[in-house]
This record gives structure tokens, sequence and C-alpha cells, in this order.
């Protein structure tokens, strides 16, 4: 949902990105569950308040249609789990298939080698790319929160926040062979290298589909070469995250809602400490649903 704080933190982000030498893009999803085709004036209104406050340039708009061109079946295939339709069981999709058109019409930047996607409920404290930058290996070819041998997890064990459930989607795929294995990492914040994505494209575009949440680090360790590593240690206790102290929890966890009050304290808290040490690295946090 395009919220006030969402718009807020997209001209933000678009501000710290740019500045830092990087490209911005705002990709808007827009898709009804029950028909996906159908249009809807909600969206409508929200991708023309996007335009004027980012710039037609820097937002892109993806629908189901999309999906339905670049990769035939998807959808049906996914939509039969009964787990919040296809836009939950292969939101990745949205991913891979806008990816594509963009490198497809060269807005794509040649010098570009990795790509982060962010939902809109995360956000954060301080400068956005000094974060990415200062706190995540600069060559992994895939960084995704919580990466797991989703295969060998027992339902139970290491689960942040005890959210197992997710992982018990292996069996949910068209590849890889059934006896192999799948990882996974949950999709608040990925980076990807942009070998890896054409690689995702081109296993989608053959049928061959993955979970959501499991396509990139899965293709990233079984189906590439060895310039493709993932980092293993983006999870609970990373230098980059957030600490709720209302909770005494993380402040970056996938049932985690920050409400309003709390994240301004946050963000008046960064700013002092800020003043006394300007060099200081801001957090990340997740989720903010207001």
């Amino acid at each position: 949902m395009l919220t006030p704080r969402v718009l807020a933190s997209a001209v933000l982000a678009k501000t710290q990105v740019l500045a830092a030498g990087g490209a911005y893009l705002f990709m808007f999803k827009s898709a009804h569950q029950r028909n996906p085709l159908a249009p809807s004036t909600a969206s409508a209104l929200s991708l023309a308040l996007l335009h004027d406050s980012l710039g037609p340039a820097h937002v892109c708009h993806i629908t189901a249609l999309d999906i339905v061109t670049q990769f035939p079946g998807l959808v049906e295939w996914s939509s039969v789990f009964g787990m919040g339709g296809y836009e939950k069981t292969s939101s990745d999709a949205f991913d891979y298939a806008l990816y594509s058109r963009l490198k497809k019409d060269g807005s794509i930047p040649s010098w570009a080698n990795k790509v982060w996607l962010m939902e809109y409920d995360v956000a954060w404290t301080g400068n956005l790319p000094h974060i990415l930058t200062a706190r995540f290996p600069p060559d992994a070819g895939f960084i995704g929160y919580h990466a797991v041998n989703a295969s060998i997890l027992p339902v139970g064990d290491d689960c942040p926040m005890g959210k197992c459930e997710l992982w018990q989607h292996t069996e949910k795929r068209t590849w890889p062979e059934r006896d192999g294995d799948v990882f996974a990492a949950q999709g608040m914040l990925l980076r990807l290298d942009v070998r890896l994505l054409d690689s995702l494209v081109t296993h989608y575009e053959h049928k061959e589909w993955l979970f959501n949440e499991a396509a990139g680090a899965t293709v990233c360790v079984i189906g590439e070469a060895d310039w493709c590593t993932v980092d293993w240690g983006f999870k609970l206790g990373h230098p980059s995250l957030g600490w709720s102290t209302e909770t005494n929890s993380s402040a970056f966890c996938w049932n985690y809602h920050m409400h309003e009050a709390e994240w301004v304290a946050t963000l008046r808290g960064f700013e002092e400490r800020r003043a006394a040490d300007p060099g200081i690295v801001g957090r990340l946090y997740h989720a903010l649903k207001f």
C-alpha cells in the first residue's frame, strides 16, 4: 500500500542512492488477486502520485499481465497452493520479469553489476547506500536475510521468530530435481548479481520454478559457476540490523511491526548519536506498516 511514509521513504532512498552514484527505480506492482488482469483505480492513482514525486524515469510499473506474458503457466502453477495467491507464492517472479524488461530496453546501466531489492516496509536510519556498502561483502552473488539450506533445516530449529513454516514448501517446485537441496532466504532485502538475475530469468522462462524466496539462493548455490556465493552471515545479530528498545529484540524480523511513535523515537535517537559521532553507520528496520 502506498502510504505517506512509503512515499517519503522512496523519495529519501532515491535522493541518497543517486547522490552515491547509484541508480534507483521504484517497482510498483498492481494486480487483483481474483482477477489478475483487472484494472485498478487505486493503482492508477498511486502510480500518478509516484510519477509526480519520483519522476517517471524512476518508477517501473509491473502487472500480472507481465508475468503471464513472460512466464506462461506460472500464475496457474503457483495459485494452487492456496497461500494468498500467486503474488505470495511467486512474488519474486515480478522482480525477474521487470529486470528482463528493463535490460531489453536499456534501462539497466551498463556499469551495474549488483541489484538491491528492498520491500516497501523496510526502513533505515542514516544513509542507505552507506549501510549497504559498509555492512555487506562486495563480492557475494546473493544476499538475503537468514539464508539457509531449506531442505535439511528441521522444523523448529534455527528459525528466527519461529518462522519455520516458510521452509516447509521445498517440494513446491518444478526444478531442481526432487532429491536436490533447496536454499531459501527471506525477501525483505536482497542483493543479486546481474549474472544471477540473467540465469533466473532463463530458468523461469523454461518453467523451472521454485516457491517464493527460494529461487535466488538455490540457483546461486547449485546452478551457477564458482563466482556465485551466498552471504550466510545476514541474519539475527548482523551489524546492519536495528534493535527495538521497547521489545528488547531485533527490529528486523518477518513478524516485527514497528509503530509510528517508536519509529519517530528511533530516528530521534539516531540523530542525537550522529551529532556526537558524524561517522556513525545507520541500521535497517522491518517492518513499518504505517
